[in-house]
């Protein structure tokens, strides 16, 4: 019973908490309708701010425009009151202006006949400088050309020096060469010998070898026989016989020992040959080469001889003429006259330059 009393209390309890805070809700949303309607008055009023705003400055920026404007006229206006204040000034100086104009037209005439004549000059003195810048041309061409024949004089004297030495070296170079062919030949021949003396000892072997095997053959029968017909020998005949070939034996073995003594030292002969003959492996390249420096200097010396004695003949006369030609401007001849009548043409125009350029 009591817990059932002290349930009803709680909900009673709860119950008036719930209402309070309805109560309170309500209030609070209603504030915050209120609270949402002052800011859309705001922004309705920030709208209008920001509007009135940009219109201030339009008028501002039209104020300047017509501050500006009416500067400009005032300032117009001040200049059409000190023109008008001018007028006789101005007056006057038009007359001056008309009757300058009138004289720049009779200018104008008198400078459109001078600039046809002007137009007939050009021809004339194009041929002048063309023909002056040729002389110029061939004056600076001739004067370089002597100038390298003063240099050519000076190498003259070098290039025959330097000829003496090249062809004491070609002497020297040729003997040399005659040196070089004599070891060559000698090299030839103690190949030749040598080849020789290793063919014909195999022979002389053989064949001393044939001669000592009849010697003995004939030394030990009591009765030999004649190793050439087969007769039987006398003692006497034996004795020359084997006399006779104990000496062709000793013939054949004196060649045989010389030519193994040839053959023992030939190489060393041979390669000692030929090692003297690398010392002159670049001698036909050197000789060559002198011969064709020798060659040139010598074409070299023709020509300068030659060089010269053109210019002696025609080069010097050539430039005397031309250097007096320019210095008295005694060329293009006709061009000249034609140029002098042009001349003589503008002087009766009477054209002032000056005087029309001062108009």
């Amino acid at each position: 019973m009591d817990e059932e009393e002290q349930r009803k209390e709680n909900l009673k309890f709860l119950t008036d908490n719930l209402k309070t805070i309805s109560s309170s809700l309500s209030i609070l949303k209603k504030n915050l309708e209120e609270i949402k309607n002052q800011n859309a008055a705001l922004d309705e009023q920030k709208k209008l701010l920001d509007k009135l705003s940009e219109q201030l400055t339009d008028s501002k920026n039209n104020l300047d425009d017509l501050e500006k404007r009416f500067t400009q006229r005032t300032e117009e206006k001040n200049q059409y009151e000190d023109l008008l204040s001018k007028k006789e000034e101005i007056e006057e100086t038009k007359k001056g202006w008309e009757k300058a104009k009138l004289e720049l037209e009779e200018w104008n005439k008198v400078a459109q006949k001078f600039n046809q004549q002007e137009k007939l000059r050009s021809e004339p003195l194009a041929k002048i400088s063309n023909e002056k810048a040729r002389l110029e041309t061939e004056r600076d061409h001739l004067l370089q050309q002597e100038a390298d024949l003063k240099n050519n004089d000076e190498s003259k004297n070098i290039l025959k020096e330097t000829q003496k030495d090249l062809l004491q070296k070609i002497q020297e170079t040729e003997k040399k060469i005659l040196e070089r062919d004599k070891i060559k030949k000698e090299l030839d021949s103690a190949i030749e010998t040598k080849s020789k003396a290793s063919a014909e000892n195999p022979v002389l072997k053989e064949e001393m070898n044939k001669l000592k095997a009849r010697l003995d053959s004939l030394k030990s029968l009591d009765e030999p026989e004649c190793p050439f017909c087969g007769e039987p020998l006398a003692q006497e005949d034996r004795e020359k016989l084997i006399v006779k070939i104990s000496e062709e034996g000793k013939e054949m073995g004196d060649k045989f020992r010389a030519n193994s003594k040839l053959l023992k030292n030939s190489d060393d002969i041979v390669q000692n040959l030929k090692n003297d003959l690398k010392t002159f492996d670049a001698l036909d390249k050197q000789f060559l080469n002198l011969s064709r420096e020798s060659n040139q200097i010598s074409d070299r010396l023709t020509q300068i001889d030659d060089e010269t004695k053109d210019w002696e003949i025609d080069g010097a006369k050539k430039l005397n003429q031309v250097v007096a030609n320019l210095e008295k401007d005694i060329f293009a001849p006709e061009a000249r006259i034609q140029l002098q009548e042009i001349d003589q043409e503008l002087i009766k125009i009477g054209y002032d330059v000056d005087k029309h350029d001062n108009i």
